[in-house]
């Protein structure tokens, strides 16, 4: 399959998932589909997050070897459906210790920035939940967070924040 062709040819959630399916278990589809993430132009990369999550939907193994390589682009992407995107895929992801640092300040920093896209703040939340698990230092800097920002938060971003705070208040009783 040629991606960009195929990426071009159709916006569609059905688009994502049959190349998805084209992808399935095989890396060396994947790492296609990770390059253009990368590398590729804004309207390509855009398309290809999207895809490469219905690809790690099926197949979370595929994340595997670029985790290092997302998380190393992630402080410099500006565009918001590629962040949300790239996020989406570390919600449940076990991160490796090595990037504990550098996610917990970027998933800070655009929780505590009301100019940060919804998606984004509330998929940092979900991260940022999973590192206190290993890291329960930062439970309380993640509560204070929440309990200052919430109040005027959209519903999507309150629901999620909540949800979080009850998890982390019930840990600490």
């Amino acid at each position: 399959m040629n991606f960009p062709q195929a990426l071009e040819a159709e916006h569609s959630k059905a688009q994502m998932l049959r190349i998805a399916h084209y992808v399935g278990a095989k890396q060396s589809r994947f790492e296609g589909l990770i390059e253009l993430l990368l590398h590729g132009e804004a309207k390509l990369r855009r398309r290809a997050a999207w895809a490469v999550n219905h690809c790690c939907d099926q197949h979370p193994e595929l994340l595997h070897p670029h985790v290092e390589r997302l998380w190393g682009n992630l402080d410099r992407e500006q565009d918001a459906s590629i962040q949300r995107n790239i996020l989406r895929l570390f919600q449940d992801y076990p991160l490796p210790p090595t990037l504990w640092g550098k996610a917990a300040t970027l998933c800070f920093d655009w929780l505590a920035n009301p100019q940060s896209a919804t998606a984004v703040r509330a998929h940092s939340i979900s991260i940022l939940h999973q590192l206190t698990k290993s890291e329960p230092d930062l439970a309380p800097e993640l509560v204070l967070l929440l309990e200052e920002i919430l109040p005027t938060a959209s519903a999507g971003l309150r629901s999620r924040g909540r949800r979080v705070l009850r998890q982390l208040r019930g840990r600490r009783s």
